[in-house]
């Protein structure tokens, strides 16, 4: 019999703030064990909205990208010092004036604009590319991708993406038959959104590593991808085999066990069962390129959740995973997350 190898886990934080620029310190987060720190490089919620780094096609907000990478090269040339990622949106760039770009989306009877990019519209797609060939250029370690490079089951119903199913069908779109699940109008359109966002994510990687080949991407993906397969389809325009299948780097579970439990209407008992379930079957498919996210802020309070908590949840993701991610994470959760991934063997 083989004698069993130990995996040595990776930690990973994810910072939600943007205020991060006077206090991060490298060389201490590095003694805690994490060896990557993801960034927010955007602000399309609060104002003022638009992005954190130099670019030549959004409001700039404040240079955090290029000054974190400066103290981070600085701090490089007597040590080791985590990787920094970028974390970059897709699709909602809402506070963008030129309408044209956005995207419709059919509710039953109406047809509604939204501040989305349009995924069929190859002018949008074009900003989409630029920005993070920007990014790129910022010689960061890597990108995570959000979660916003989906398609949603009434999305998509723009002047060309409705042009690109009577395209791909050679029939009249029928939007109401496109959203309702099961019939041939559906099947098809379910089809057609999810090889549109494989396309643009296989762009986004194939010319991201034409700027810079050493940079590793990531992407987030929803906690029903791996285990509600047609669920997944058909709300997010997602395969998690087909997204394994291109060039991306890592897959990030988006695991949330508070969300999940709140989503799923599930007592703890039932929770960590589904929990154990959805990264285990990621796990299968994605393999080595599966990073498990764990919650650690309580998005309806705000609270942050127990240590507890979060070694029970830990304690359920198959040994062979190599990377986890704490999120949200505060400056000042630093020692709290040491004390976890102190016990994690």
């Amino acid at each position: 019999m083989l004698p069993l190898i130990a995996i040595e886990k990776k930690f990973e934080i994810q910072f939600f703030a943007t205020n991060l620029r006077e206090e991060l310190n490298y060389n201490k987060i590095k003694d805690y064990n994490i060896d990557k720190i993801i960034i927010r490089t955007f602000q399309n919620k609060d104002e003022p909205k638009g992005l954190l780094f130099r670019n030549t096609s959004y409001n700039l907000i404040d240079p955090l990208l290029e000054n974190l990478l400066i103290e981070k090269n600085i701090e490089k040339k007597f040590s080791e010092v985590p990787k920094l990622w970028a974390w970059m949106i897709t699709r909602n760039f809402n506070w963008i004036s030129n309408v044209s770009l956005f995207d419709y989306k059919y509710n039953i009877g109406s047809l509604e604009r939204i501040k989305k990019y349009d995924l069929f519209n190859k002018n949008a797609v074009q900003k989409i590319i630029g920005i993070y060939k920007e990014i790129a250029k910022n010689k960061v370690d890597g990108i995570l991708i959000q979660d916003d490079l989906i398609i949603k089951y009434n999305e998509g119903m723009s002047e060309n993406g409705t042009k690109e199913f009577e395209r791909v069908t050679g029939i009249p779109a029928n939007m109401q038959k496109m959203i309702k699940k099961g019939n041939y109008y559906n099947k098809e359109w379910v089809k057609i959104k999810k090889n549109k966002t494989i396309e643009i994510l296989s762009k986004i990687i194939k010319e991201v590593k034409q700027i810079n080949p050493d940079i590793k991407i990531g992407m987030n993906v929803y906690y029903e991808t791996p285990l509600f397969i047609e669920n997944a389809e058909q709300w997010y325009s997602h395969n998690l085999k087909e997204l394994v299948k291109t060039d991306i780097d890592y897959i990030y579970l988006m695991s949330y066990q508070r969300q999940i439990k709140d989503e799923m209407k599930l007592s703890e008992k039932e929770n960590k069962k589904l929990f154990k379930k959805i990264v285990t079957e990621a796990f299968k498919i994605a393999k080595e390129k599966l990073i498990v996210k764990i919650q650690v802020y309580d998005w309806k309070s705000k609270k942050r959740v127990s240590k507890r908590e979060i070694k029970n949840y830990i304690k359920l993701i198959p040994k062979e995973v190599k990377r986890i991610c704490f999120t949200p994470v505060k400056l000042k959760d630093i020692i709290f997350i040491k004390k976890i991934i102190r016990k994690i063997k």
